[in-house]
């Protein structure tokens, strides 16, 4: 069985006799909550943030929108990767 950590709220009750029932809830398995904290990481979010500015100025040949891209690496890198990866990490943007 995993372990359980709080990330909810306590509420406590009383039954006859004093003897405490409460739960907690909103409760949820550490290995979530690792995977949570380790792609928010600042290692990870950083790393993001300089792949991410090389595929937007590879991608635009704009050093702003590089920026862009970069900022969107280091805020959201679990949404952002993946979207460059289908984009074609690194390769120009086709023309119209």
């Amino acid at each position: 069985m995993p372990r359980l950590v709080n990330t909810g709220s306590y509420v406590a009750t009383r039954s006859f006799g004093g003897v405490d029932t409460g739960s907690y809830h909103g409760t949820q398995s550490l290995g979530d909550l690792n995977l949570r904290a380790k792609l928010t990481s600042e290692p990870v979010k950083t790393a993001a943030a300089i792949a991410l500015t090389y595929h937007g100025y590879r991608r635009t040949g704009s050093l702003v929108w590089a920026l862009v891209y970069g900022l969107a690496g280091r805020l959201v890198p679990v949404a952002a990767v993946p979207i460059s990866l289908a984009q074609g990490f690194g390769q120009r943007k086709p023309c119209p």
